[in-house]
């Protein structure tokens, strides 16, 4: 409430907290979410893990997004199409 905040970039552990996802929902805040990054810092042992779609499926409004694609590889379509093929 005191940073007003209108996303949240890599939010993936918002699902951990029932309580948060259903305030995510109802003030529509979005989150960034940044999947080949996601695997490369072990947030997902792999791509299959990641809950991209549980978040979706809950309502929440999420966006695909590239992280330092220097660093992390993939830019964006490279991100949706490792979504695509483990998913």
């Amino acid at each position: 409430d005191l940073l007003k905040v209108s996303r949240i970039d890599h939010g993936v552990r918002a699902a951990e907290d029932p309580k948060l996802i259903e305030r995510l929902i109802d003030e529509q805040i979005p989150l960034t979410v940044c999947p080949l990054s996601n695997t490369k810092l072990c947030v997902f042992d792999d791509m299959s893990q990641h809950n991209i779609l549980q978040l979706l499926e809950q309502g929440v409004k999420v966006t695909v997004n590239s992280d330092d694609p220097a660093y992390f590889g993939g830019y964006l379509t490279e991100n949706f199409m490792a979504l695509h093929d483990s998913l």
